[in-house]
């Protein structure tokens, strides 16, 4: 699943966050917060895990495509 790498980086900076803050809340490795922040995509589990610990719906840090078109 494509993410939005961007967004998850303001988000971990306004909550004033590192990525092994996040991979601690998220349950996952710190190499899997910085592996999907560097590639720009993951599971489909670890969107979820990743928006849980940053306390936003998943919507908000994927990219969206319908009919072929990206929407932010």
């Amino acid at each position: 699943m494509k993410i939005r790498s961007g967004k998850i980086r303001n988000l971990m900076a306004e909550k004033l966050m590192t990525q092994k803050d996040i991979a601690a809340a998220a349950s996952v490795s710190r190499a899997t917060v910085n592996v999907t922040l560097q590639r720009g995509s993951c599971s489909i589990v670890t969107v979820g895990k990743i928006a849980k610990a940053l306390g936003v719906d998943p919507a908000e840090i994927v990219e969206m495509e319908e009919n072929g078109w990206k929407t932010h």
